[in-house]
């Protein structure tokens, strides 16, 4: 934990401007509170008729998000000159196209085919093991044949201590049990869908279960390689430490489809994993707490039911 300390104080004292912060706090603020106001993503974005203009409008979402704290900053260092810097652009738009593909996919039509008992859990697992294909997959070859570092984007032993995470875990753990209580958390969580499946395959439910959530624990690594590693360490080379505040608000923007408390934590969370892997350039403690965060509600949303 001293460590965490010693990269947080660190990064606020190099990085903190209390106008510039103050922006970025009211600009995410308004998006927050204009998408829990009208049901922004569920209610109109999800609701696009095509997966062409759901990906275009989540996109045109991210994009919005993390190029406005690009102007912001460069309004407050106008002799960062990243804003021309080609490779910028380029990677912002496969690090969106990515993530904006992923979003807009509706594969249940892949399933129409199976037997109702099996319809509510084989799709849910599909699209939590699916981006280790539409996420890690493209940004390796990117990495491999135009953006060569010494290792993939924070894939590393080097660097990782596992003792701090755990310290850091164990704060966790007594937050999601306090936020666990709250009505908006019991009804979004747990995400595991009372089903029929285990039944239809004549197995124990546990067993459909544990695949769900191993499923479902898994699709955080991809999370955590794209704005940690991707957005992050594969930026410090063009934004340096001006990788962080732009990645944490569209992380937040990404959460727009669950409760208002979890997408406000995002902010802080995607913050403080964002300065982590800034300095240590590793990625897996961030996923190790991801993972175990979303383990953690599943687990008290049970408890709580």
């Amino acid at each position: 934990m001293k460590q965490f300390y010693l990269y947080l104080n660190r990064f606020v004292r190099e990085d903190f401007n209390i106008r510039y912060y103050s922006i970025i706090a009211l600009f995410t603020a308004i998006f927050i509170g204009f998408n829990y106001a009208v049901d922004f993503e569920d209610g109109i974005l999800d609701k696009l008729p095509s997966t062409f203009q759901r990906y275009l409008a989540f996109t045109s979402l991210y994009l919005f998000a993390y190029g406005f704290i690009l102007v912001v900053n460069k309004h407050f260092y106008p002799q960062e000159n990243f804003l021309s810097n080609k490779w910028l652009w380029i990677k912002i738009f496969i690090g969106f196209s990515i993530l904006s593909f992923d979003t807009a996919l509706n594969t249940y039509s892949l399933f129409n085919h199976l037997p109702i008992e099996l319809y509510h859990f084989v799709p849910k697992v599909f699209n939590n093991l699916f981006p280790i294909i539409s996420y890690i997959l493209p940004l390796y070859l990117f990495y491999y044949y135009f953006d060569k570092q010494s290792n993939f984007y924070g894939i590393t032993r080097e660097g990782f201590e596992v003792r701090p995470y755990l310290q850091l875990f164990l704060i966790v753990v007594l937050l999601v049990g306090l936020a666990s209580f709250h009505q908006n958390f019991n009804t979004y969580y747990p995400l595991y869908p009372q089903n029929k499946a285990a039944a239809y395959w004549g197995i124990p439910t546990f067993v459909t279960a544990g695949v769900y959530e191993l499923a479902y624990g898994l699709s955080f690594v991809s999370v955590e390689l794209l704005f940690r590693g991707f957005f992050v360490i594969g930026m410090i080379k063009i934004l340096g430490r001006h990788a962080i505040i732009p990645m944490a608000v569209t992380y937040s923007f990404i959460h727009f489809g669950k409760p208002i408390g979890e997408c406000v934590s995002s902010i802080f969370g995607g913050y403080i994993l964002g300065v982590i892997a800034l300095y240590s350039r590793n990625i897996w403690g961030g996923i190790i707490i991801h993972i175990g965060l979303a383990w953690l509600m599943e687990f008290f949303a049970y408890l709580q039911k």
